[in-house]
């Protein structure tokens, strides 16, 4: 089996200097951000490099990052891609920039993706949607939470876990069946 510092060298050597081939540019960074041996540090090289990072690239960074032992990088791509990318984030974005806040305890930013889940109209989309009710919840805003969860009519086992936990959390499980 090939180890990820021979991969980067083979595609290294296949694309030719000064050569944008965005293409595999992309694939090498998803390799690099998401396989078991991830080298984040080199993903985040490519990404750097490369002049109009692609949606996809942007998600399997940010994917990359979220999951990492610093997911605050997570948060510094995420207002990149906002700021100064044409990639506009999708549902595919937002769970693992909402799920790097949870893990952070940055509520205030965490509100702020919640604004652009709702200016982009995916609040609707299960995942997100999940991630946003778990984090209102780890955030100890129990009101928030509630009000997402809902007003959704579609709930799937993180919701309800999240739901669940931050009124055993909030010391109130006595109250959770009557509430949910």
């Amino acid at each position: 089996m090939l180890c990820i510092h021979t991969i980067i060298h083979l595609f290294s050597m296949i694309i030719k200097p000064h050569h944008e081939s965005s293409h595999h540019l992309c694939k090498l960074a998803s390799f690099c951000a998401l396989s078991p041996h991830e080298n984040l540090s080199y993903a985040k090289t490519i990404f750097n490099q490369h002049q109009n990072p692609t949606l996809q690239l942007c998600n399997s960074l940010i994917r990359g990052f979220s999951t990492s032992l610093v997911p605050q990088e997570t948060l510094l791509l995420f207002r990149k891609m906002i700021v100064c990318n044409n990639a506009k984030p999708n549902n595919m974005t937002f769970p693992f920039v909402i799920k790097a806040c949870t893990v952070l305890f940055r509520v205030k930013f965490g509100i702020l993706v919640h604004n652009y889940v709702l200016k982009y109209g995916l609040e609707c989309d299960l995942y997100v949607r999940s991630s946003l009710v778990k984090f209102y919840a780890n955030a100890k805003c129990l009101r928030s939470a509630k009000l997402l969860f809902d007003g959704y009519p579609e709930k799937d086992v993180v919701c309800w876990n999240s739901m669940i936990d931050a009124y055993v959390k909030a010391g109130e499980m006595e109250l959770t069946p009557l509430k949910l």
